[in-house]
C-alpha cells in the first residue's frame, strides 16, 4: 500500500499495457487512460474519473493533494479504465493511504 501524507502532492501512478487480441501490443499513449482513487470497499462513480497524463513507459498518472484531486484520511481504492474504440476495460491496480 502506498501512503502519502494529505499535504503532500503527488502522482498516482498505474502501469498499463494493452494488447489486441491476436496479442498485438498496443500504444497505451494512443488511448484514452482515466484513472480513479475512491474510498476502500467502494467502486468508481461516473464523476471519480479523472484522465490521466502519460509520464512515459506506459505509466500514466494523476495528481493527488492540494490543489489536485484533493483526499481526507482514509484508505483508498486505485482504479484505471481505459477506452478503445469498442472496449473500456476498468481494474483496480493498488491501494493508498493518505495520513
Amino acid at each position: 500500500m502506498k501512503r502519502q501524507d494529505r499535504l503532500s502532492r503527488e502522482y498516482v501512478r498505474a502501469k498499463v499495457a494493452a494488447t489486441l487480441e491476436d496479442g498485438t501490443p498496443v500504444d497505451p499513449a494512443t488511448l484514452q487512460i482515466e484513472l480513479a482513487v475512491v474510498l476502500e470497499g467502494t467502486r468508481p462513480a461516473a464523476g471519480d474519473w479523472r484522465s490521466a497524463v502519460s509520464l512515459g513507459s506506459g505509466v500514466f498518472g494523476v495528481l493527488v493533494g492540494p490543489g489536485a484531486v484533493e483526499l481526507a484520511p482514509a484508505d483508498y481504492e486505485t482504479w484505471h479504465r481505459i477506452t478503445d474504440t469498442t472496449e473500456q476495460p476498468v481494474a483496480p491496480f493498488g491501494k493508498l493511504r493518505i495520513t
